[in-house]
């Protein structure tokens, strides 16, 4: 098993990232359990936060109560790295 796993390892493999990715903008046309005012109010936070900063795409990644208390994942981007 060790030999094959060590086989396995010299192998190259190649990561292909494609070159036309899907643009931010469009990005919530596929996602399928959207609320678009707590995205809005998202949205406006990170703007204020981060200035000179445009909001292009918010997801709603994970959503956990712990103790009573909600917390909440969101992937924001931007039009700036």
């Amino acid at each position: 098993m060790k030999d094959r796993l060590a086989n396995q390892d010299s192998q190259a493999v190649d990561c292909v990232i494609p070159v036309c990715a899907v643009p931010a903008e469009v990005l919530g046309l596929y996602s399928l359990d959207r609320d678009p005012d707590r995205e809005g109010d998202i949205a406006e936070y990170v703007e204020g936060e981060a200035k000179g900063e445009s909001v292009k795409h918010v997801e709603l990644v994970r959503s956990e109560v712990v103790l009573g208390e909600t917390f909440e994942i969101w992937d924001v981007t931007t039009d700036k790295e």
